[in-house]
């Protein structure tokens, strides 16, 4: 569960943030769901000032997160999430309903690594009712 320079999940993240733009750097997300679930993974730290030319091969609008695992590349801090929580059921239900749920419109990824009960929400969720009959957790 820490950094791990021999991990085989690769998250590149910038080497430093000015203070105006930390809430819109999104590495944090992959980096929280590792920690999250005990995930191993190295850093691959790129100056936010100079990146370099072949960071643009991988991510085409030079941000961070990129995503390495294995043979696998994705950018989009989403679809990174989506990646690393079908590994383990804590960031994605293996209940067929429950993962549907997960993954329905109503429900971003950003919920899914940002907190470890989302799982058993949305597993409790998937068998509870509205009047209406429709699935409910929370959300209409």
């Amino acid at each position: 569960m820490s950094i791990d320079s021999s991990a085989s999940i690769e998250i590149t993240a910038l080497d430093w943030v000015p203070d105006f733009a930390r809430a819109y750097v999104r590495d944090i997300r992959p980096r929280s769901a590792c920690e999250e679930i005990g995930l191993d993974y190295a850093e691959h730290l790129i100056s936010a000032i100079n990146r370099p030319a072949d960071h643009f091969l991988f991510q085409p609008w030079g941000q961070v997160p990129v995503l390495k695992d294995g043979g696998i590349r994705l950018f989009e801090s989403g679809a990174i999430l989506l990646h690393l929580a079908e590994k383990d059921a804590r960031l994605m239900p293996r209940n067929a309903q429950a993962r549907a749920r997960a993954r329905s419109p109503g429900c971003s990824p950003p919920i899914i690594a940002s907190s470890r009960c989302f799982s058993s929400w949305a597993m409790s969720t998937s068998s509870r009712r509205t009047r209406s009959g429709r699935n409910c957790g929370g959300r209409a």
